[in-house]
């Protein structure tokens, strides 16, 4: 598996656009190529609540999303999470009772460790056999 760094740009987006103004021995060229490369995201942050699929008014927590087009809000059908989501386990664990296979969700994380993570290699659906209640 390659190793590589990886930065949040996102956090530095503005500093670094802004910045990028004062290098006047950088090509016009390629301050362009950068603004475009960096981008600037203007949005909002939408919370949404998570709820037991069997009980809607039992809230158990909220996933916050950004969007660039809040208009399109309406045309939400679900949210994924990530494997690695810190709202995940503490979800899973709540419902654990209700899954078939107790430990599935934690072999699944071993095999993500293992293998490493894109989309190729997600063979494995937790939902195939567990229902986590959600």
């Amino acid at each position: 598996m390659l190793r590589q760094w990886f930065f949040n740009i996102r956090k530095y987006a503005d500093e670094m656009l802004d910045g990028l103004d004062k290098l006047p021995k950088w090509n016009d060229h390629v301050k362009e190529l950068q603004r475009g490369w960096i981008g600037r995201s203007q949005g909002a942050n939408i919370k949404f609540k998570l709820v037991k699929a069997s009980n809607t008014a039992q809230v158990l927590d909220a996933a916050t999303v950004f969007t660039t087009r809040p208009d399109t809000i309406f045309g939400v059908s679900f949210i994924a999470l990530a494997h690695d989501n810190p709202l995940v386990k503490p979800l899973l664990d709540q419902n654990k009772d209700n899954w078939i296979d107790q430990n599935a969700y934690e072999r699944y994380l071993e095999q993500v460790r293992l293998q490493g993570w894109s989309a190729k290699n997600q063979s494995t659906d937790l939902s195939s056999d567990n229902d986590p209640g959600l």
